[in-house]
């Protein structure tokens, strides 16, 4: 039998598993993208244009809108904001 000292020193500490703090916030994801994330889930940018309000998730999923980003598009509202 190995005495306690040894025993314990031959002992794998486990590692902890990763923290959700490595992982961005989806909130925070969004802001580097110049987004803001409503509580009603849908996603805000702005009309390059005019800096009206464009509804992202009326278009793209919030999961397409992380991975790929958005462009900076216009809204269409007026004549100045129409391609």
């Amino acid at each position: 039998m190995k005495e306690f000292g040894r025993w314990f020193e031959e002992q794998v500490v486990p590692t902890p598993p990763a923290t959700d703090a490595a992982v961005p916030l989806l909130e925070d994801q969004l802001e580097a993208l110049g987004l803001d994330l409503m509580k009603d889930g849908s996603v805000i940018g702005k009309c390059r244009s005019c800096g009206g309000d464009i509804c992202w998730t009326d278009y793209l999923s919030v999961d397409e809108i992380v991975r790929d980003g958005v462009g900076e598009e216009m809204c269409g509202r007026n004549e100045r904001c129409c391609p």
